[in-house]
């Protein structure tokens, strides 16, 4: 595909899937049809050498969008893990989606299982499918309806929906203003030409079919003034529950303004009780200093007796531990000439170990000396053994190389074998 400016538009992955069916079961389809293009199926016959296939469908990049006031996402089919992290970022966490099975498989989509891990492992754990196929007008009118339905719960539901086809340019717009028109989801619901305006802004690459669009709403009229009325109901039910709030809210004021007379009544009680209970707290107070006074008192008297009695017993106790030091003293100088006698031997016998030490420091230097010589002569050895054993390995990696190209180009040769080989069966068979 080629835009405006004639550079070429690479379409996202994945491509369609072409399934060709078996010859003997074509019957000459295109001559009946008049045209050589085998359109908006993925089951196809190869005709005179070659298969010409198209539909409307192409896929450009992924750019889902938000619509302001409706908290609703829309935009082609998410494609790959980056594109589900996209919608996951705007906060969407449920899918609606409208493909038929056959937009599906041609797609390479049918794995639902794979589909669903995938939106899961992002935080999307609502996936819901309302298949809109837009070949028969009535069947149109009917999937749109029934996919603005399935919007519609999601959305009350508290659901952010991400709703897409496959190329989010007709049937999702054309869905989105068929399910603001009939649930009046914007100010303007009754007004076809501003919702497409609004559309337009919102969602530019959208190009829905209006008359689609007025059909369906025209047929759902009887739905929509439902809708409207349930929506009346709702205001009214709001109101009167704004209302009751409001005269709740009054009658609890007068509830909270008796409350609080009645709690200052109480709490004058409640003072004078306390002054009572304090005045005769500080009488019983009184009194009771006045008894520990008097413990005081005769605590302190029996206390300077006793203190005479450990005088006296301190003073004897002096005497003893005074004539005990001296007894210590005594013995003290006799144990330190006895043990001054025994250092002066252990230094002696000290000295002569030093001197021993002294003489095996010199024969360790010695053996040090001879370790250090053996263990460099042990090194250049191992220098010399390590030096060769890098030679013999590179060598080894340079023959296993030349065995490695070898053998590609083998396989290579081999490759364009097969490839002419499978060249001239499909031109036998053509």
């Amino acid at each position: 595909m080629k835009n405006s400016y004639n550079n070429t538009v690479p379409e996202r992955y994945p491509h369609r899937v072409l399934e060709c069916q078996d010859p003997s079961k074509y019957r000459g389809e295109l001559g009946i049809q008049c045209h050589n293009v085998q359109v908006n199926t993925d089951k196809v016959f190869i005709v005179n050498g070659h298969i010409e296939k198209g539909d409307g469908n192409f896929i450009g990049e992924f750019n889902p969008k938000r619509l302001s006031d409706i908290g609703v996402v829309i935009g082609n089919y998410p494609a790959s893990n980056q594109d589900v992290q996209q919608l996951s970022v705007l906060g969407v966490n449920s899918i609606l989606d409208i493909q038929t099975q056959a937009d599906r498989n041609q797609r390479g989509l049918s794995d639902f299982t794979q589909r669903s891990n995938l939106y899961r492992q992002n935080g999307i754990n609502q996936l819901a499918n309302s298949s809109v196929m837009d070949a028969d007008e009535e069947d149109y009118g009917d999937d749109l309806f029934n996919a603005a339905c399935a919007m519609n719960n999601m959305v009350e539901k508290g659901y952010t929906v991400y709703v897409h086809d496959t190329n989010g340019v007709s049937r999702v717009s054309t869905l989105i203003l068929i399910y603001i028109a009939l649930f009046l989801r914007h100010k303007q619901w009754n007004n076809i030409p501003a919702l497409q305006q609004y559309l337009k802004v919102q969602y530019p690459q959208g190009h829905p079919n209006m008359e689609m669009v007025n059909q369906v709403i025209e047929d759902n009229k009887d739905f929509q003034q439902q809708q409207l009325k349930k929506w009346r109901d709702a205001e009214e039910r709001r109101k009167r529950q704004a209302e009751e709030a409001d005269k709740n809210k009054k009658n609890q004021a007068k509830m909270d303004d008796a409350q609080r007379l009645k709690l200052l009544q109480l709490a004058e009680i409640e003072k004078e009780k306390l002054r009572k209970q304090r005045l005769k707290f500080e009488e019983d107070e009184r009194l009771r200093l006045q008894k520990v006074a008097d413990a005081d008192a005769e605590a302190e008297r029996k206390r300077r007796m006793m203190n005479d009695r450990y005088r006296l017993e301190y003073q004897r106790l002096q005497d003893e531990e005074a004539e005990r030091l001296r007894r210590k003293k005594l013995a003290d100088e006799d144990a330190k000439r006895k043990n001054d006698a025994k250092a002066q031997r252990q230094n002696d016998e000290i000295e002569a170990l030093r001197r021993k030490l002294r003489e095996l420091q010199n024969e360790s230097e010695l053996t040090s000396q001879a370790i250090r010589n053996f263990r460099a002569e042990q090194d250049e050895e191992d220098r010399q053994w390590r030096l060769k054993l890098e030679e013999d390995e590179k060598e080894r990696l340079r023959l296993e190389q030349i065995e490695i190209e070898e053998i590609e180009r083998i396989r290579i040769l081999r490759y364009n074998e097969q490839d002419e080989f499978d060249r001239l069966r499909l031109i036998k068979c053509a």
